[in-house]
């Protein structure tokens, strides 16, 4: 398993992930200059406060994929730390499944991926997503509205919770 770890103020430019690098570990770009985020499909986790304080980072991208991708929080600790948190991020594109990692959910509101990311206007999800798990957008008060593709199985209590600007839920049906 491959881990990358760079911490510090420094602009990467264009990064590229190989296709064998399977693991973002905890704080590996912490305090980086990036402006957009693509998480490929062979990614399968990502550590907490992997992105923390990217104050650049405005776009992510989940490339469409069939596997879960785990954005895990430091739970153990109560310290919640989202991969995400300190970033100005004001689109998602959500391309495959998230979760908590180790086949669980996100717990509380603190605990998800994109919490309280008030800065998050824009959310697209894709047609490989079949779930939206707890807490996973709670607190995004930016966000205006959702399009909910007609392939989801599964949309989960509190998924949107604290969201005080969502004005339409739009669920797409064949």
């Amino acid at each position: 398993m491959y881990r990358i770890r760079l911490q510090g103020n420094a602009s990467l430019g264009n990064l590229t992930f190989p296709e064998s690098l399977k693991s973002i570990g905890n704080y590996a770009f912490a305090n980086t200059l990036w402006t957009e985020l693509l998480i490929p499909n062979t990614l399968n986790s990502i550590g907490f406060y992997a992105f923390k304080e990217c104050t650049s980072l405005q776009s992510i991208v989940i490339e469409d994929g069939t596997n879960y991708l785990s954005l895990k929080s430091n739970t153990i600790t109560g310290d919640y730390g989202s991969p995400f948190i300190g970033c100005p991020i004001n689109s998602v594109y959500m391309g495959r499944n998230i979760w908590h990692g180790d086949q669980s959910y996100y717990l509380t509101y603190d605990d998800s991926p994109f919490h309280a990311m008030e800065t998050l206007t824009k959310l697209k999800i894709g047609n490989q997503v079949t779930a939206i798990h707890p807490y996973t957008f709670a607190g995004c008060t930016g966000l205006k509205s959702v399009v909910i593709p007609d392939n989801i199985q599964s949309l989960r209590f509190a998924a949107f919770s604290g969201c005080s600007g969502l004005e339409l839920i739009y669920l797409e049906l064949v």
